[in-house]
């Protein structure tokens, strides 16, 4: 007899246990079983093989004690609540939770697996694109804080117990708040810096204080966190300086120094984060107090200054410019990605996606299933020629599945009575893509979408209850220019904005064709076609300080984009290259300032090798700066001495007397 598809005995398995009026023991369900083996060992392995792979699938099969023949002994099952969402949708809901999930990128979590298992395909890609990262402990963090339980990890070479708070997305970085027991405070840590795994803990749940404040602990300015003690710093600067640091303040300047230049008072507890806002203006922003902030400044310059002039700690070798490493020094080669379907577990979850979709829609196209789901036409046609034998003993007609597959036709009809084509409960790693991508769709753009909002709250109160809270604080930053981008995006309207280019330092009056938005590493930036010189050009959201609807465009003067995964950095061949050596202080820094656009080539010595892209000198010093004295430049570039010059106006300016 020919060996059995893995795929289709899960399957039936999972019927056999879901439809049964009682538990089976395991003989029962081993000699009703299609296409198990003789021997016993063999049966049992299959069997325990079965049970784990459905855990992880989100399908626990539950173990009773039954009575066999006079013994004790033990009874299997599958509670349909343990896999059906006790929620249902109307179809406004459903597309608007499907345009959430087409407008995120999360980590390696398939946004297809959430949106099968609750009965819909996503639709085409949206113009507005959300790229979120996803830490390795990022679900397990979920889950512990969603049931109220003590989560462990190491985090800077020490032991924590924590509970969590809230899990919170701000600045392109995913943090914990909660209380460290280790250290008997509230703490803020960075997800993605915890080391090796993160374990929960069973147990007594933990209650969240009713006073906590979540502003208080990690306020919303990185210059206003609790670093150190409060100072009130005032600063003063003139013309479109003026304009651009309200801008970023977010308030107006309190009046003027007498001779033209505006004066802006801000609360500052974090001056390392302060001091990177001050080399972005180049030495256009006077520091008028206090002097601890002018000390603070000069110091730093001119210990970055010295380290710049002695040169690199490491003698690198030409070798250790052709690599590139990852976190633990690994060499890493050029990542593929993986495999939509690998073996039979991996088929029966896309199995348990289509299914409700299927069921949903009762009649599809196969072409169009495939391009939804992302997998192969005939590899589909074989998944669900294959889910058509599936069913309940003793597998005659009535009893299989009724799924009509129609490769010539291209179509699908579908008549599944199984809870396996319901609505099902999402596993950790889903609900968080889910309530990630409908709370960043809702945070970015601030549209009052209340469809979005109502899926959102049935799927809260599926987790409620079952006595799950939903702990996450999504903060994109988003404003009135979002929703201007994203209708002149939907009616074909240009754009006229008033734009900060980071390359120059100065406003320009620009004029373009919007094609799309997308967020990446916690900034907002826009894809458009630049009408005065007709290429297509990305643009920083929060560096255009005022922007309005123009003219209707024609197709001249559009441009047409497939929906790829966006690059915030696009360069040109001959694009050059900056090398620096930092050390691990350093390798965290240009994490927050330049993440995204260096690759590091090597380490030794405690000591990493960087390459960043010289986006604009500008922009390269301004980065030197705020690395200081934690990196140097590797090599003897041409512009070394213009960064040292760069450094030096920047304290002058600051009005630092030499």
């Amino acid at each position: 007899m020919a060996q059995l598809d893995p795929m289709i005995r899960l399957v039936n398995l999972v019927q056999m246990l879901l439809e049964a009026p009682r538990p089976l023991t395991q003989d029962e369900i081993q000699n009703s079983l299609e296409g198990m083996p003789k021997g016993e060992a063999a049966r049992r392995q299959i069997f325990e093989r079965a049970k784990a792979d459905l855990k992880r699938a989100g399908m626990p099969i539950r173990t009773v004690p039954v009575d066999v023949e006079g013994h004790a002994g033990y009874g299997y099952f599958i509670d349909p609540a343990d896999i059906v969402l006790d929620v249902k949708f109307n179809e406004d809901e459903l597309v608007a939770l499907g345009s959430a999930l087409a407008s995120v990128s999360f980590g390696s979590t398939s946004p297809l697996d959430a949106a099968g298992r609750l009965g819909f395909a996503l639709e085409a890609d949206s113009p507005i694109f959300v790229d979120i990262p996803s830490p390795t402990a990022l679900p397990v963090i979920y889950e512990a804080a969603s049931k109220s339980r003590l989560l462990r990890f190491d985090y800077s070479g020490i032991g924590r117990e924590v509970e969590t708070y809230r899990i919170v997305f701000r600045w392109g970085v995913w943090y914990l708040v909660g209380y460290d027991r280790t250290r008997a405070a509230v703490r803020v840590f960075r997800v993605d810096r915890i080391q090796g795994p993160a374990t929960i803990e069973d147990g007594e749940r933990y209650q969240i204080p009713v006073d906590f404040d979540l502003q208080l602990v990690f306020p919303s300015d990185q210059w206003s966190l609790q670093v150190e003690e409060s100072a009130l710093v005032c600063v003063s600067v003139r013309g479109d300086d003026s304009t651009i640091l309200a801008s970023q303040l977010g308030i107006d300047p309190i009046g003027d120094d007498g001779s033209g230049a505006d004066l802006f008072e801000v609360s500052v507890s974090n001056s390392s984060a302060f001091l990177d806002l001050i080399f972005q203006f180049g030495g256009r922003l006077k520091i008028i107090g206090p002097d601890t902030m002018l000390e603070q400044l000069s110091d730093w310059i001119h210990r970055t200054m010295t380290g710049h002039a002695d040169g690199a700690f490491v003698d690198w070798q030409e070798s250790d410019f052709g690599g590139s490493i990852d976190d633990n020094g690994a060499v890493q080669g050029r990542s593929k990605h993986p495999a939509a379907i690998r073996n039979a577990n991996d088929r029966f979850r896309l199995l348990c996606s289509i299914l409700p979709v299927l069921q949903t829609m009762k009649r599809a196209s196969i072409s169009y299933l495939a391009e939804r789901f992302e997998v192969d036409r005939e590899r589909l046609i074989g998944l669900l020629e294959a889910a058509a034998t599936c069913g309940l003993p003793p597998y005659t007609p009535e009893m299989l599945f009724e799924l009509i597959v129609d490769p010539e036709a291209d179509e699908v009809l579908v008549n599944v009575d199984s809870a396996l084509a319901l609505p099902q409960r999402l596993d950790y790693p889903a609900a968080l893509l889910l309530f990630a991508a409908s709370k960043s769709v809702i945070s970015a753009t601030g549209i009052d979408s209340p469809a979005l909002s109502s899926a959102v709250e049935k799927l809260g109160k599926a987790f409620r209850d079952r006595g799950v809270e939903d702990p996450l604080s999504i903060e994109i930053d988003g404003d009135g220019r979002l929703s201007v981008i994203s209708d002149c995006i939907s009616t074909g309207h240009g754009i006229d904005m008033l734009y900060n280019s980071h390359s120059s330092g100065r406003l320009k009056d620009r004029t373009v064709s919007p094609v799309r938005l997308f967020s990446r590493d916690g900034n907002w930036y826009l894809e458009a076609l630049d009408l005065e010189i007709s290429e297509v050009r990305i643009f920083k959201v929060s560096r255009i300080l005022s922007m309005s609807e123009s003219k209707a465009l024609d197709g001249s003067e559009q441009v047409a984009v497939e929906f790829s995964k966006p690059e915030v950095l696009r360069l040109p061949a001959d694009a050059t290259l900056g090398y620096l050596e930092v050390d691990e202080i350093g390798l965290r820094k240009i994490d927050e300032v330049a993440r995204g656009y260096y690759r590091r080539l090597a380490r030794r010595d405690e000591r990493w090798l960087l390459e960043l892209p010289i986006v604009s000198k500008k922009w390269f010093f301004e980065t030197l700066c705020s690395l200081g004295p934690n990196a140097r430049v590797v090599g003897e570039p041409d512009w070394k001495r213009d960064f040292l010059d760069f450094a030096l106006s920047v304290i002058s300016g600051a009005g630092v007397i030499s």
